[in-house]
């Protein structure tokens, strides 16, 4: 999956295989789940979005860091309700969306990454002389 570009990714987790129930953080997903890979290219660190639309089930919405669904390697978590997961000053490298069920849930949705560069504003300190 490329970071967004205009169009978010359709998916369904209808008929899909239930690998994962636990992701380190958020909630155990014991519906079946699609796993989506995204590559952050070096030179940066970004500040990721993952947002899931026109969904009619629960659906909850994983960011993981390589090594997957171990505990520690999730990055951010969001449940029915709360759409969008934000991930601020991750490195370059490979990462994962899971997109999973609440309780046994399944059903359609739109998949929107969004990737842009970290930045770290800090205030600006004027001395009077």
């Amino acid at each position: 999956m490329a970071c967004w570009r205009g169009q978010p990714v359709n998916g369904d987790t209808f008929c899909q295989a239930n690998n994962h129930t636990g992701y380190g953080c958020g909630w155990n997903a014991t519906g079946p789940e699609l796993i989506y890979r995204f590559t952050l290219a070096p030179g940066r660190n970004y500040t990721v979005i993952a947002e899931l639309g026109n969904m009619m089930v629960d659906l909850d919405v994983y960011l993981l860091a390589a090594g997957g669904c171990n505990a520690g390697q999730c990055l951010s978590a969001g449940s029915y309700g709360d759409y969008k997961v934000v991930a601020n000053n991750v490195p370059p490298g490979t990462y994962y969306i899971a997109v999973d069920g609440y309780q046994g849930h399944a059903g359609s949705y739109t998949l929107k990454l969004t990737c842009t560069t970290y930045s770290l504003y800090l205030p600006i300190v004027i001395k009077n002389q």
